[in-house]
């Protein structure tokens, strides 16, 4: 099924019923809801990145759901064409998109910046970048950062309540910030949300509840890492968050796309505890030779971000064969370590 038929099969409302301005955030929303951010040029060369800005998508025949940029702009402005409303893709190094409704300029970027567009709506938040633009006469400028005030604010809520987006959904995410809210500022107690871990502290049983609360993750890997990274900062204090480190481990796979995994450490005294975040598996509890078992997958680190507390092996090779690393798991004899298989391969050794 392609980009365009999936939108349309999602959309439950009669769209020919809807204004020019109405039906552009209606495809914002159901766009961004379709695709998430693409990991797979992450390790590209000098090449691959030009070939890549200059990749031409068609919206009728596109069916992947990992984008970047310049396909979401494409993506984007030939699902307002067809509806009659007329845009431009700006080029700024990032790609966005202007939009033209009722003599004025809106601009629409779901793509830009930590917790992206496509991350607030695949959680049902608050979009950032979808607004009036700040130029109106001038063509020479564009600013992908629009200008809010209270009537367009206004008019975007009304929007989404018509169209049934930050419904429900949206209103347990914000229940769920203030419940952590509530337990940073001492308001409620962490220990009546965590019990079984009696022998962790604080910072860890906040990490723990936060981690069980969310479950699997089952949107793009950027998504999930910027929507915990804003949910830790809103549950623990400055001084809680100079404890807790990310940094990335990755894999460039045989067909040249790359797969990402998060490491998230706890240092406390001297000691570290370690989780693992990866899309559509749960954030799991691993210890430090869990995390050396990944590097014989081929998951390297940037060589300036070292993991907290751990000596990164550097002889390996990333992107390794399956026989390869098969070799090593019947050496080190882990034919059961469900972390490795699960977080190398993205199955269970059961479906092995």
């Amino acid at each position: 099924m392609t980009i365009y038929e999936r939108i349309m099969n999602n959309i439950n409302i009669d769209i020919n019923h809807l204004s020019k301005l109405e039906i552009a955030r209606l495809l914002y929303i159901e766009l961004a809801k379709t695709v998430s951010f693409s990991t797979k040029f992450n390790n590209t060369g000098f090449t691959e990145m030009y070939n890549m800005m200059h990749k031409k998508v068609n919206v009728d025949k596109f069916k992947e759901t990992e984008i970047n940029c310049v396909m979401w702009a494409q993506l984007y402005s030939q699902l307002l064409s067809k509806f009659d409303i007329p845009s431009e893709i700006i080029d700024q190094g990032h790609k966005f998109v202007e939009f033209y409704v009722d003599g004025h300029k809106w601009v629409a970027d779901a793509t830009y910046g930590s917790y992206n567009d496509l991350a607030r709506i695949h959680n049902n938040d608050d979009t950032e970048y979808f607004g009036l633009s700040r130029i109106q006469q001038n063509d020479e400028k564009h600013y992908n950062n629009p200008v809010y005030n209270s009537e367009v604010l206004d008019k975007i809520k009304e929007i989404d309540k018509l169209i049934n987006y930050n419904n429900e959904q949206h209103k347990d995410l914000e229940e769920f910030k203030q419940i952590i809210q509530s337990i940073k500022n001492g308001t409620l107690n962490i220990n009546d949300y965590v019990k079984s871990s009696d022998n962790a502290s604080i910072i860890e049983k906040k990490l723990q509840f936060l981690f069980a609360k969310l479950g699997s993750l089952g949107f793009g890997y950027y998504e999930s890492k910027d929507f915990v990274f804003r949910l830790e900062r809103c549950l623990l204090n400055e001084e809680e968050l100079s404890h807790v480190h990310g940094r990335e481990l990755k894999k460039t796979n045989a067909d040249g796309s790359v797969s990402i995994v998060e490491v998230i450490s706890l240092e406390e005294n001297g000691h570290f505890s370690y989780y693992l975040l990866a899309p559509n598996l749960p954030i799991k509890k691993v210890s430090d030779n869990d995390i050396m078992y990944l590097a014989m997958a081929g998951y390297s680190k940037d060589e300036k971000k070292e993991i907290p507390g751990l000596i990164y092996p550097k002889n390996f090779v990333p992107g390794m064969k399956i026989s390869y690393i098969q070799e090593m798991l019947n050496k080190h004899k882990l034919h059961n370590h469900n972390i490795m298989y699960e977080y190398a391969y993205g199955i269970s050794p059961k479906k092995m």
